[in-house]
Protein backbone atom coordinates (compact mmCIF):
# COMPACT_ATOMS: atom_id res chain seq x y z
CA UNK A 1 0.00 0.00 0.00
CA UNK A 2 1.30 3.57 -0.73
CA UNK A 3 0.52 6.26 1.97
CA UNK A 4 0.95 9.96 2.10
CA UNK A 5 3.80 9.87 4.39
CA UNK A 6 5.90 7.72 2.03
CA UNK A 7 6.09 11.19 -0.24
CA UNK A 8 7.38 12.94 2.57
CA UNK A 9 9.62 10.73 4.49
CA UNK A 10 12.95 12.47 3.86
CA UNK A 11 11.65 15.51 4.96
CA UNK A 12 9.66 14.25 8.15
CA UNK A 13 12.63 12.11 9.07
CA UNK A 14 14.36 15.99 9.20
CA UNK A 15 11.82 17.68 11.34
CA UNK A 16 11.79 15.09 13.85
CA UNK A 17 15.51 15.05 13.85
CA UNK A 18 14.85 18.83 14.45
CA UNK A 19 12.31 18.09 16.73
CA UNK A 20 14.85 15.99 18.90
CA UNK A 21 17.74 18.52 18.37
CA UNK A 22 16.07 20.89 20.18
CA UNK A 23 14.24 18.86 22.94
CA UNK A 24 10.75 18.54 21.88
CA UNK A 25 8.27 16.00 20.94
CA UNK A 26 7.51 15.88 17.53
CA UNK A 27 3.62 15.07 16.67
CA UNK A 28 2.68 13.83 13.23
CA UNK A 29 0.11 15.83 11.16
CA UNK A 30 -3.61 15.04 11.05
CA UNK A 31 -4.80 12.19 8.28
CA UNK A 32 -7.61 13.19 6.41
CA UNK A 33 -9.56 9.93 5.15
CA UNK A 34 -11.62 9.45 7.74
CA UNK A 35 -13.06 6.30 5.81
CA UNK A 36 -9.87 4.58 6.55
CA UNK A 37 -9.33 3.39 9.86
CA UNK A 38 -6.72 0.98 8.93
CA UNK A 39 -4.90 3.34 6.70
CA UNK A 40 -4.92 6.17 9.64
CA UNK A 41 -3.66 3.55 11.83
CA UNK A 42 -0.39 2.64 9.76
CA UNK A 43 0.13 6.28 9.27
CA UNK A 44 0.35 6.72 12.78
CA UNK A 45 2.54 3.30 13.36
CA UNK A 46 4.99 4.65 10.86
CA UNK A 47 5.33 8.70 12.45
CA UNK A 48 5.54 6.62 16.17
CA UNK A 49 8.20 4.36 14.24
CA UNK A 50 10.23 7.51 12.99
CA UNK A 51 10.31 9.32 16.61
CA UNK A 52 6.79 11.08 16.72
CA UNK A 53 5.19 11.14 20.57
CA UNK A 54 1.66 11.87 18.98
CA UNK A 55 -0.42 12.57 16.22
CA UNK A 56 -3.23 15.46 15.62
CA UNK A 57 -6.62 14.30 14.96
CA UNK A 58 -9.09 15.50 12.80
CA UNK A 59 -11.87 13.34 13.45
CA UNK A 60 -13.37 11.39 16.68
CA UNK A 61 -12.84 8.34 15.16
CA UNK A 62 -8.83 8.61 15.04
CA UNK A 63 -8.65 9.77 18.73
CA UNK A 64 -8.75 6.06 19.97
CA UNK A 65 -6.18 4.80 17.03
CA UNK A 66 -3.43 7.65 18.26
CA UNK A 67 -4.18 6.50 21.92
CA UNK A 68 -3.49 2.62 20.93
CA UNK A 69 -0.48 3.47 18.74
CA UNK A 70 1.48 6.47 20.90
CA UNK A 71 0.39 5.10 24.42
CA UNK A 72 1.61 1.96 25.61
CA UNK A 73 -0.27 -0.92 27.19
CA UNK A 74 -0.73 -0.39 31.05
CA UNK A 75 0.79 -3.36 32.22
CA UNK A 76 3.57 -2.49 30.58
CA UNK A 77 3.92 0.71 32.26
CA UNK A 78 3.29 -0.83 35.79
CA UNK A 79 6.01 -3.57 34.58
CA UNK A 80 8.70 -0.25 33.86
CA UNK A 81 7.52 1.06 37.71
CA UNK A 82 8.61 -2.71 39.11
CA UNK A 83 11.77 -2.40 37.16
CA UNK A 84 12.31 1.09 38.35
CA UNK A 85 11.42 0.68 41.84
CA UNK A 86 14.03 -2.58 41.81
CA UNK A 87 16.96 -0.72 40.72
CA UNK A 88 19.29 0.51 43.26
CA UNK A 89 19.55 4.06 43.44
CA UNK A 90 23.11 5.97 41.72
Amino acid sequence: NFYQQDLWHYTFGKMVDACQAAGIGAFYGPFGDFSDPDACEAQFRNAFLMGCVGAWSLHPSQIDIAKRVFSPEVDEVLFAKRILEAMPDG
